[in-house]
């Protein structure tokens, strides 16, 4: 394994090198920044956003879906690797297209980066004969684990565009949690004012019949205009309280892990500039949730209690009355959550684990860990109950004088499953997909046992052709026929 990797990140660090040594980052960065947003604006306008399905020769993806990942992929690599050192700020000769190609050549390169980590971390392995490299899974678990996901992630961007009419709509669905969350100088509530005020002036924009060329899906403002500019969309918000949601949504080219699909207010030449589908690319609460979490850990750390307060009233909300609900009121492990299924005369015993949207191979591993504690938890939780003392413990002697049949443990967790975890750890929309139905109970008992994880689908592979400078690489993408 050692001389592949070495191999491996021989190959990545020459493929890095030939595209940090395009023409395009010896630009200033504020000319280039602008040129990039102003091309790419207009490109994505021009082909209605299918521009990146010209360099593509299999039919992978969705054009929007393609798009949304080449702009979240590449544009934070882009600004990472530009320097206001440069002197160039000449008339730009790069054609438009040459640049959107330099998009899609990078997010290719990231995506082989990103299997390079999943091979260290023993996820894939790899096959190389010379230039050609293809990765394949170590397990047919870590496939069906990722197919899972994917089917669930799929299943919660459709439920979001459901009655949708506008902008506005959109991230109405997307700030799906009921609590509200202290980010120190704004809540979560103001902030979706924020968005939807945001909303409200791209459509503004985006409506205008008139379009100019290289002007068109970006604004760029001095901090007062943009405070005049959005005002009128928030009344609610005074102008130092969006002021103070600008500054904390601001880039920052200091900070190596600053990343523009979270803070989207990128400073050029003393204005800041706002990419529309940037921005509409987000998935705005999760990802100010991992903008908090950066900023300050500790807060984050005290508010995240109110994160699992959202998941246990998001169950009790889409539960029937045959279900009685009690939450552990002492800290023991993995009894977050107790549900009594009073029709079964089961008892669930539940661990409940909140994780921000999984990005990076870094991470998947701290999904890892963090999920191996929950299967932990729950070990602690059986030998620590049973079905003569559960009812002692919990629903305050409501249920004394009964017995349950079995009790069941298991987790819960909210965006996804390590490429590992075993059948005892679900989706929280999964779980409350289950409690719609009669016989939940007994359909978690068959879901457990079910390597499909109770979901009837197929699992298959289509392979993505990347070619890299001369490198020929092959990445494996899971995909699942539903009937």
């Amino acid at each position: 394994m050692s001389y592949n990797l070495d191999y491996l990140f021989k190959k990545h660090s020459e493929i890095e090198k030939e595209i940090l040594n395009h023409s395009f980052f010896k630009l200033n960065r504020d000319t280039a920044i602008y040129y990039l947003f102003s091309r790419l604006e207009t490109s994505i306008l021009i082909s209605k956003g299918e521009i990146f399905t010209l360099f593509q020769s299999e039919d992978l993806f969705k054009s929007f879906n393609l798009l949304v990942n080449v702009i979240q992929d590449a544009v934070p690599f882009i600004l990472s690797h530009l320097s206001n050192q440069s002197k160039n700020d000449e008339t730009i000769d790069i054609d438009p297209l040459e640049l959107m190609k330099l998009l899609n050549i990078i997010s290719d390169y990231l995506e082989f980066s990103r299997f390079i980590e999943l091979y260290k971390n023993k996820i894939v392995r790899v096959i190389m004969t010379g230039n050609y490299i293809q990765f394949e899974y170590e397990k047919d678990l870590f496939r069906i684990n990722d197919i899972y996901n994917g089917f669930w992630h799929s299943l919660e961007q459709s439920n979001a565009l459901i009655g949708v009419d506008q902008l506005q709509d959109i991230t109405n669905n997307m700030f799906d949690l009921i609590v509200d969350i202290n980010f120190g100088s704004f809540t979560l509530e103001e902030y979706k004012v924020f968005c939807k005020g945001l909303d409200s002036l791209i459509f503004q924009k985006l409506s205008n019949p008139i379009k100019i060329v290289n002007e068109v899906g970006f604004l760029v403002l001095t901090e007062d205009e943009w405070i005049h500019k959005l005002s009128p969309y928030m009344s609610s918000l005074s102008h130092n309280k969006i002021a103070t949601i600008i500054n904390y949504l601001k880039y920052d080219f200091s900070n190596s892990e600053s990343d523009p699909n979270i803070s989207y207010f990128i400073p050029m030449n003393g204005k800041l500039l706002l990419s529309f589908n940037l921005f509409l690319c987000q998935r705005l609460d999760k990802n100010l949730l991992r903008l908090l979490k950066e900023k300050n850990l500790s807060l984050y750390q005290n508010e995240q209690k109110k994160l699992e307060k959202h998941q246990i009233e998001q169950i009790k909300a889409n539960a029937s009355t045959w279900y009685d609900f009690d939450v552990d009121k002492d800290g023991s492990p993995g009894e977050d959550l107790i549900v009594y299924d009073k029709r079964e005369n089961i008892v669930q015993i539940i661990e409940l684990k909140y994780k921000l949207p999984v990005h990076t191979v870094k991470e998947i591993k701290n999904l890892k860990k963090l999920l191996s504690k929950a299967t932990k938890q729950n070990r602690t939780a059986e030998r620590e109950l049973n079905i003569q003392n559960v009812f002692q413990k919990y629903f305050d002697g409501k249920y004394k004088d009964i017995t349950p049949k079995k009790i069941i443990f298991f987790s819960l967790i909210n965006y996804s499953i390590d490429y590992s975890s075993s059948n005892h750890v679900l989706l929280v929309d999964h779980y409350i997909e289950l409690l719609k139905r009669s016989g939940c109970s007994n359909r978690m008992e068959s879901t457990f046992q079910d390597k499909f994880k109770g979901i009837n689908i197929y699992p298959k592979i289509k392979y993505k052709k990347i070619n890299l400078f001369g490198n020929v690489i092959k990445v494996p993408k899971n995909y699942s026929k539903i009937p």
